[in-house]
């Protein structure tokens, strides 16, 4: 896959069309898009050295959802919360964030999955504003389109490496599956506490990157629930208790292959027996 590439960020002059109520982080670098072999990331950094907030881009495989990473430090439990997410003036998405600490790089992430097809016809913004309890801020974005095109150059490279499109499934003699059926893998207490307070349920469609060994390299949302938690422990669980069965190419070899599949979260009725 093509080596890490840098881009340029264009003068913060963009900074002036923020809104006039939120004072605008200060970029303290410029863009960077990393050519992976198991994910497309675009990233910078805001704020002061000492303090310092990152933004990072991570389009799904498929391209249906790009997923937006802010992280700044601090710690702390789960936390699952409303939020607005503004791509400049033309679009309020209403959604919920989900925010958590990572104790190991004493950082405090907040994670939100975004409509790819929304999100690229908004590329243009100079801004990208969130307001929720955990984080509310506007981050000035100029340079947007160019990243977003060297994301999806990245994303050709990658759905080319693992076989995603359907013209390169064509050659695989036997397709990627599981070892048994995904839904048993989730069970009742899998449930996110914060999704069962709020009675809230949806659908989360998935794609899983799975090596020629039968490992799961990555697992991203394709199409969100619109749940940030029953989003996040759908990758969770697949993560660490699907296993598979490589692709065969017409040569009898296992492949490097995606595999999509759509899980349902649902909450059953109450309990009516009374306790004795």
């Amino acid at each position: 896959m093509t080596p890490n590439l840098s881009i340029l960020a264009m003068s913060l002059a963009a900074m002036a069309n923020a809104p006039a109520h939120s004072a605008p982080a200060v970029a303290s670098g410029a863009w960077h898009v990393d050519y992976d072999d198991e994910q497309c990331v675009a990233s910078r950094t805001y704020g002061e050295s000492d303090k310092p907030i990152y933004m990072v881009l991570k389009p799904s495989p498929a391209g249906g959802v790009m997923r937006l990473i802010i992280s700044r430090r601090g710690g702390g439990e789960a936390a699952q919360v409303a939020a607005k997410i503004r791509l400049g003036d033309q679009s309020n998405i209403k959604t919920n964030v989900l925010a958590y600490g990572e104790p190991n790089k004493h950082q405090r992430v907040v994670t939100a999955n975004l409509s790819m097809a929304e999100f690229k016809t908004h590329a243009t913004t100079p801004w990208i504003q969130i307001t929720s309890p955990e984080l509310s801020g506007v981050f000035p974005t100029p340079g947007l389109l160019k990243v977003v095109a060297a994301l999806d150059e990245c994303l050709t490279d990658l759905q080319d490496y693992w076989n995603v499109r359907a013209d390169r499934q064509l050659a695989v003699q036997h397709e990627v599956s599981p070892t048994q059926p995904l839904t048993p893998l989730f069970s009742a207490s899998d449930y996110p506490m914060v999704a069962m307070v709020h009675s809230q349920s949806g659908t989360v469609k998935v794609g899983v990157l799975v090596d020629d060994t039968g490992r799961v390299a990555d697992c991203s949302v394709e199409s969100t629930s619109d749940v940030a938690s029953l989003d996040t422990m759908t990758c969770y669980v697949i993560r660490t208790r699907a296993k598979f069965i490589p692709a065969i190419d017409a040569n009898g070899k296992p492949v490097r292959s995606y595999f999509s599949q759509s899980i349902t979260w649902r909450l059953g009725p109450p309990s009516n027996k009374r306790s004795k």
